[in-house]
């Protein structure tokens, strides 16, 4: 963590916004969820899931709300702003509704749809 606090000191937004940062938060969760099976205590398990599930609940709720301003409301542009810890989640279920077609937000997180679309070939 103290990579991260040196990043975030020397490189703000830039890295806060980056995929660098995304991987951090991913390498964290995920040595969070191998220090809990290697410690072989079940008794953390459950909080460490109920912490995830939580998480995914509320990024999810974000989302719908965001839908639900933007089918109430006319707006050409909007900024949403999270923790950079939900970076990736907000982004890979952006993602997949966009994909789906399950929204007619047209997200753009600094051109990573574009990309994602081109290379797709949607």
């Amino acid at each position: 963590m103290q990579w991260d606090d040196d990043c975030i000191r020397e490189d703000g937004f830039v890295y806060l916004n980056s995929e660098l940062c995304s991987e951090l938060w991913l390498s964290v969760y995920t040595e969070m969820l191998s220090t809990i099976e290697w410690l072989k205590d079940s008794s953390l398990l459950a909080p460490y899931e109920s912490w995830r599930e939580t998480n995914n609940l509320r990024e999810n709720e974000w989302i719908e709300n965001i839908q639900k301003y933007c089918g109430e409301n006319t707006c050409r542009r909007g900024a949403f702003l999270v923790g950079a810890a939900h970076r990736r989640p907000i982004i890979e279920k952006s993602i997949k509704q966009t994909a789906a077609g399950s929204t007619r937000i047209q997200w753009d997180f600094g051109g990573l749809l574009s990309q994602v679309h081109r290379a797709s070939g949607a």
